[in-house]
């Protein structure tokens, strides 16, 4: 799936603009990122179009955003409500979902942490 064509999806799936869909789409590929170790944000950042794909690559894991549950990073990067946060995670989620294989989904779900998997499934 092309960029534009992953933009155009988080907005139909969450009712968002197109700037705000980059946004919660950009911000999930980030989140996602810092969960994973180098080999496994590798292969995500290979199904992912140019643009997402040096984003995924280009974040550095620390303690904190490493471990830190997906709707709080959304809540506190962007300084939005729960239920907002939630809108884009979940939007965000069933595109990349969509773009990539599902091998690929079952590898990433087994880096996040657990309070992360209740948004996610």
């Amino acid at each position: 799936m092309l960029y534009k064509e992953m933009i155009k999806s988080v907005k139909h799936y969450s009712g968002l603009s197109d700037e705000e869909s980059k946004d919660a789409l950009g911000m999930m590929v980030e989140s996602i990122s810092v969960h994973l170790p180098e080999p496994e944000r590798e292969d995500f950042a290979s199904e992912l179009p140019g643009a997402l794909h040096d984003m995924a690559l280009s974040v550095s894991p620390t303690t904190k955003n490493s471990t830190e549950d997906i709707l709080q990073q959304f809540m506190e990067v962007q300084d939005i409500d729960e239920r907002t946060a939630r809108r884009q995670i979940t939007a965000a989620w069933q595109t990349i979902k969509e773009a990539i294989s599902p091998g690929e989904i079952r590898d990433i779900l087994a880096w996040l942490p657990k309070s992360s998997h209740r948004i996610l499934t």
